[in-house]
């Protein structure tokens, strides 16, 4: 987990540790199909088999071998990260948590540090032109990454989950490393990753309220976490303006040149989306030699839904969007119910919807962290029909 912050090259060391380990956990039986992963396991192979139809008209048939690979690969890690859930309970959950944020801060230190004080790491570290803004990418080739990246890290900050945050000490610095997180999503420049954080924390907030409902605890601390969330958001915007950024964050709202052209782009895939019912073939986007293109370069949709859609066809679509709606259902079925794991839960679904709603605007197919979020909600998916199961054999009753 810890080795997941660190993609600037590919494979990352994270790709090929967890392909082995994955290989090795399905050898040893410690992947299985088990009832709790019917549909998403329906769902993902209905999808795979919709993108393999258009193999047969590929314009480029290597690229689309290579990124329905990568697609498979990563489908793989959510029914591992499913599994390390279900089997290991609060300690698989607390480490995967802790390694999370100690990639997301080593990340976060590294760039702001690079930012201050050039060197060795900047070429990795930083992003773009002195003369037209520097942006913050941590260990990533993209800040667009990066950036929302940083909101689960940030949200389990928040969360102060007690078996990860055990320690009095820990608890008085995670306050810290919200802030530590809130500015460097900030200078990421990532406009996605900013209404990521902000559909993350809004999500956060109305489970909170929902909690305070049934939790005594969550009562007890009322407004806290709101409090908490507003000095931060304060300092961070009086350290970024000291630093001189506001004029580059400001800068960051105006509408761009290649905004119009993603618009574009998006318009024209739709557009082969509807000549092609099953689709141009995954991976095609950007060197598909149709209407998805501009001034005679390839451009990709920069959407996910779109790239789907257009790619894979409306019966890739239409699989991998019905994943996409069980998944979101279940995370807030889990994280709306009185039971154990509903503050981590929380996390999960705030964070989910996060990188749905960034997925409008950037293509989040291939991002490790948004599977490692898929993975843990069907395994808290798990634990909670589980859980129903033991109650309803003691009480005759649904929780």
């Amino acid at each position: 987990m810890f080795l997941s912050g660190f993609v600037f090259v590919e494979p990352s060391p994270y790709d090929v540790l967890l392909a082995i380990v994955i290989v090795i956990s399905a050898f040893f039986g410690f992947i299985q199909v088990r009832e709790n992963i019917y549909y998403p396991l329906l769902f993902l192979h209905a999808f795979i088999i919709f993108s393999l139809i258009p193999f047969f008209y590929a314009y480029d048939l290597n690229d689309s071998v290579v990124y329905l690979a990568i697609t498979y690969y990563l489908m793989l890690s959510l029914f591992f990260y499913e599994r390390i859930v279900n089997v290991f309970g609060y300690s698989g959950i607390t480490l995967l948590a802790l390694g999370y944020v100690l990639t997301c801060t080593v990340g976060s230190v590294a760039s702001l540090v690079s930012l201050v004080i050039p060197g060795p790491l900047s070429e990795i570290t930083l992003y773009g032109n002195p003369l037209y803004g520097v942006r913050l990418r941590g260990f990533f080739k993209d800040p667009n990454v990066f950036g929302p990246c940083l909101v689960p890290a940030l949200l389990i900050c928040m969360l102060s989950w007690t078996p990860v945050f055990r320690s009095r000490i820990i608890i008085a610095g995670r306050w810290f490393l919200v802030l530590l997180f809130f500015i460097t999503i900030l200078l990421a420049g990532s406009r996605g990753g900013w209404l990521n954080l902000v559909v993350a924390l809004a999500a956060f907030e109305w489970h909170r309220r929902r909690q305070r409902e049934w939790s005594p605890r969550v009562r007890r601390r009322g407004l806290l976490p709101i409090a908490g969330l507003a000095v931060v958001a304060g300092v961070s915007y009086a350290v970024v303006t000291a630093a001189g950024y506001d004029a580059f964050l400001s800068d960051r709202f105006e509408e761009k040149g290649y905004d119009s052209d993603r618009f574009l782009a998006q318009s024209l895939a739709l557009q082969e989306a509807a000549a092609n019912p099953f689709g141009i073939g995954p991976g095609q986007s950007e060197t598909y030699e149709g209407s998805v293109s501009l001034l005679r370069a390839p451009h990709s949709p920069h959407s996910l839904y779109v790239r789907i859609i257009a790619e894979s066809g409306w019966g890739g679509a239409v699989s991998f969007l019905a994943f996409l709606l069980l998944t979101v259902r279940h995370a807030w079925r889990t994280a709306v119910v009185d039971w154990q794991y509903a503050p981590v839960a929380a996390v999960v679904f705030a964070s989910l919807l996060g990188v749905l709603a960034n997925s409008f605007f950037v293509d989040t197919l291939h991002w490790r962290h948004f599977w490692i979020l898929l993975g843990v909600t069907w395994g808290l998916r798990g634990l909670w029909r589980l859980q129903f199961a033991v109650r309803r054999r003691h009480f005759g009753a649904a929780p």
